[in-house]
């Protein structure tokens, strides 16, 4: 979610407020904020072509995902398998959906 997001996302909550509006802005900023640390994005598998660049392309093919943070471009994952775990950037682009 972009800052533009989470400020529109506010100002919508906060106009459903009563009392002073910079009150309620502050609180419906808040709650989008808590929001949006609360809600987990699901990454369940990367595109082929950025396995197969990575020195441990088999642990990837095998393993789950869990988003740890997330820049506007990126992604830093823990990646999970049976074999052990290690963190990982990777950009949003190869998320595959399936």
């Amino acid at each position: 979610m972009t800052k533009k997001e989470i400020f529109t996302a506010a100002h919508k909550l906060a106009k459903e407020f009563e009392g002073n509006y910079s009150a309620c802005f502050a609180l419906a900023l808040r709650t989008v904020y808590a929001e949006m640390k609360n809600s987990e994005i699901e990454v369940v598998a990367l595109k082929k072509w950025f396995v197969n660049k990575q020195d441990n392309a088999y642990l990837l093919s095998v393993a789950s995902f869990k988003v740890l943070k997330q820049t506007e471009k990126a992604y830093y994952l823990k990646v999970i398998s049976k074999y052990g775990s290690f963190n990982l950037w990777a950009p949003k682009s190869v998320r595959h959906e399936l």
